[in-house]
């Protein structure tokens, strides 16, 4: 992390997007713990360079020259926004997979809970159909048994209402 009070110059270039070269003794004052969280034992001079990434939060590549000592020039700058450009278009297009590896992930996710409540609702319609097939077979048992009472009753009543025969004498 830049701050402003550590090296007021590379903050503002950061702030502001802007392309900055800082000498041997600039660098030295300002980037010391940069340098120390790249384990090197000087900084050296420095060139930074904005990434181009739209409105994100301003961000840049950071060049030392830690063991040359050689001072940046100004024609180093075309390279060096150069690098930051591809690098952020390398970035960028880490990010853009990284979001889509997100969505298949997320999509292959929803598609397999889809097939397991297709599957868990097939299931349902065996049982049901299961039951419907065993319901239509009590239903013709008992209307079977239902119009064999009819017969039976109706046989009853023709046998009650026929003429009973009178002995005779």
């Amino acid at each position: 992390l830049v701050t402003s009070d550590a090296a007021p110059q590379l903050h503002f270039a950061v702030s502001g997007r802007e392309i900055m070269r800082l000498g041997k003794a600039e660098a030295d004052k300002g980037l010391r713990s940069a340098a120390d969280q790249a384990h090197l034992s000087q900084t050296g001079p420095a060139l930074y360079a904005p990434l181009p990434l739209g409105d994100e939060a301003a961000m840049g590549i950071l060049l030392l020259a830690a063991y040359s000592g050689e001072e940046w020039r100004e024609e180093d700058e075309p390279v060096a926004q150069a690098f930051a450009k591809a690098c952020s278009i390398a970035f960028q297009e880490m990010h853009e997979r990284s979001q889509l590896q997100q969505g298949v992930e997320e999509t292959q996710q929803e598609n397999a809970r889809l097939q397991e409540e297709s599957e868990r609702l097939q299931a349902d319609r065996m049982n049901v159909e299961t039951r419907l097939e065993q319901t239509e077979q009590e239903w013709r048992n008992e209307r079977q048994r239902a119009e064999g009472l009819a017969s039976l009753v109706k046989d009853q009543d023709a046998a009650a209402a026929a003429p009973v025969a009178l002995p005779e004498g």
